[in-house]
């Protein structure tokens, strides 16, 4: 199995298999919806009248009904011409079946014509106040995203400026040190520097890919290679690039099924499996054992990771996939983390059309879970 590279996510310009863009076909597809909620509406709103004119209800009444269907095209479609239609068929549709001469065109009621042209004008009235109306919720939710990704950027940059210091202030005093007093220190001590400066720079290289990653999704400007992988495979290579230190906690596998396919983007699942695990490794004492196991249930492959550790405050755990949230690590090296790798995980496993959870490990410990569609794959073929 290949690892993953550097290169990033893809950013292509998608066209449609008909070369639209994705804009024109979201622009058709809401057409073909509105058309057919018109010819629904006028279905509804005649059966309804047909019924009320058997229980010999007056005009004015089966007016109300045509009416009011004519109002909710207008309130519900994006083009004023649909209740435009709304009006001229439901004036055709009452004109023949319910105004005399019945099952004919023919209009001895020239009150029926001033109806239909108040009729026009009302569902123009409408369609035309909702479509400012819709215009100001847009404009105020594009002022509250604005608002909340300056609030989100100033946290990044706080976040980055105080939790990236201290990594970057033991690579400096590590090199200085060896670059200082190289001829003095042993080859245990250097040994020593040298892995303090490895394992800081594997630390900032996984921060750095998490914001990356994760501005992306966000951005929605990634692209999903899906294709059918043996879990077991994928579980095993990611433990192989876990970049914190694992000598000091026990990790287990267990895979019910080592044949169990699933649909993934490889390198994205990969980054799941990898934040989960170094997360239960710098919040959980050493010693803590971590079992990933893997299995299918209803054609869904659900994978878990579990801990024996502390485990996780039931009001806290809503809040452990949001983005820059992060718990204390009493445990660790003291490196508070900007909160992005279970936010990148829930966002990545979203993007799949699966979902994470949280949960709690009994007796003690927390289990974080996902899952993935499993597909089956004859190898006789």
């Amino acid at each position: 199995m290949d690892f993953y590279d550097d290169s990033g996510l893809n950013v292509d310009t998608i066209l449609t298999p008909g070369g639209m863009m994705p804009s024109d076909m979201a622009n058709v597809n809401s057409n073909l919806r509105d058309s057919f909620f018109l010819f629904f509406d006028l279905l509804v709103v005649s059966l309804i009248s047909a019924s009320l004119w058997k229980l010999e209800f007056n005009d004015t009444t089966l007016i109300s009904v045509f009416l009011l269907g004519i109002l909710v095209v207008s309130a519900t479609s994006k083009s004023k011409i649909f209740g435009i239609l709304a009006s001229i068929f439901s004036f055709l549709i009452f004109d023949y079946l319910f105004a005399e001469p019945l099952y004919s065109l023919q209009i001895n009621d020239k009150g029926y014509l001033v109806t239909f042209v108040i009729v026009i004008f009302t569902s123009l009235f409408v369609n035309n106040q909702l479509t400012h109306f819709k215009e100001h919720l847009k404009k105020s939710a594009d002022l509250a995203v604005h608002a909340e990704q300056e609030r989100l950027q100033t946290i990044l940059l706080r976040s980055i400026s105080h939790d990236i210091r201290t990594p970057l202030t033991t690579i400096s005093g590590n090199a200085s040190i060896l670059l200082d007093n190289s001829y003095v220190l042993d080859d245990e001590k250097k040994r020593k520097l040298y892995i303090a400066i490895y394992n800081d720079s594997l630390w900032l290289n996984g921060l750095v890919e998490n914001i990356l990653s994760i501005t992306q999704i966000e951005d929605g400007k990634m692209r999903l290679n899906l294709q059918a992988e043996l879990l077991s495979e994928v579980i095993d290579e990611a433990l192989k690039h876990i970049a914190v230190k694992t000598d000091k906690h026990f990790i287990g596998i267990n895979v019910t099924d080592e044949l169990l396919m699933v649909v993934m983007d490889l390198r994205l699942i990969l980054q799941v499996i990898i934040n989960i695990v170094e997360n239960a490794i710098k919040y959980t004492p050493p010693g803590t054992e971590i079992v990933i196991t893997a299995k299918c249930l209803d054609q869904k492959a659900i994978v878990e990771i579990a801990d024996n550790g502390n485990g996780i405050p039931d009001d806290r755990k809503e809040c452990v996939f949001d983005m820059f949230h992060s718990e204390s690590n009493v445990w660790g090296d003291n490196r508070r983390g900007l909160g992005l790798g279970l936010a990148l995980c829930k966002a990545i496993l979203t993007a799949h059309g699966e979902k994470i959870y949280v949960r709690d490990n009994m007796p003690q410990g927390a289990i974080f879970g996902f899952t993935l569609k499993a597909v089956e794959v004859n190898f006789d073929e």
